[in-house]
């Protein structure tokens, strides 16, 4: 999946089980607005968990020859002159098998008719989403999300009452970002734990520093995306100015 705002592109490849549980942790965890899709190759029981889990998702259903080969992929990531250096290794990595190669190719495709193509790929921010356990992170599955209410509240699916909405009370974009992310990997090795915890601490125990902290962060931009949008060469000079002045 790619979030073209942050130009980050994430791949994985797994086999689900019969109740796609993986399916339903990625789904959950990304919410995607956009599903782009081979015709043909999507079962009715994804479609129907893509169609409960997403609000009004835009599905883009696509066919040969819209569907590059890998081959094709590959040559066209080669055409589009995106890495002046080479493919990056970690992309190389990433696209491992036929699947994954196909699903990236379908990205590209949509990007370049979006002329976001250019401006994404060459940050070379590729990274291996996995629904499998990790030794840092508590491994959270779809249903464990929707049933302790993290995101999204299951009598409206608004966010009033969630996990998210109480401990967000982050004053800036990516500081939401990534209360998000904590909240969907809570971190598990007591010695991490300890050291946040004393973090949260610190700031309890010191009012005037975390008012004052707070205070500079309200003022801050969306770095995340002002940052992509300098190295992809599209921000506007107001931009620039506006990023260069929060550093």
């Amino acid at each position: 999946f790619v979030d073209a705002a942050l130009a980050r592109c994430f791949l994985a490849t797994f086999e689900d089980d019969q109740a796609l549980t993986s399916l339903r942790t990625l789904l959950l965890s990304t919410k995607p607005k956009e599903v782009l899709y081979e015709k043909g190759s999507l079962s009715a029981a994804a479609l129907k968990m893509i169609l409960a889990l997403l609000h009004e998702p835009v599905l883009c259903g696509h066919k040969s020859p819209e569907v590059w080969t890998p081959q094709e992929v590959h040559l066209r990531l080669k055409e589009g002159s995106y890495f002046p250096n080479g493919t990056p290794s970690t992309l190389s990595r990433l696209l491992c098998d036929d699947a994954t190669t196909t699903a990236f190719g379908l990205c590209v495709r949509y990007l370049r008719s979006l002329k976001l193509d250019t401006l994404v790929l060459p940050q070379e921010q590729f990274a291996q989403w996995t629904p499998q356990q990790q030794d840092e992170y508590l491994l959270l599955d779809g249903k464990t999300i929707t049933n302790l209410e993290l995101l999204e509240n299951n009598d409206t699916g608004g966010t009033a009452g969630t996990l998210l909405d109480v401990v967000d009370r982050c004053l800036t974009p990516f500081g939401q970002r990534q209360m998000k992310l904590w909240v969907l990997h809570p971190l598990q090795q007591p010695a991490a734990i300890t050291q946040r915890l004393d973090a949260v601490d610190d700031l309890s125990s010191n009012t005037q520093m975390a008012s004052e902290l707070r205070e500079l962060l309200r003022k801050l931009p969306d770095l995340g995306r002002l940052t992509a949008r300098v190295l992809s060469s599209s921000a506007s000079l107001k931009e620039f100015l506006k990023l260069l002045d929060a550093l």
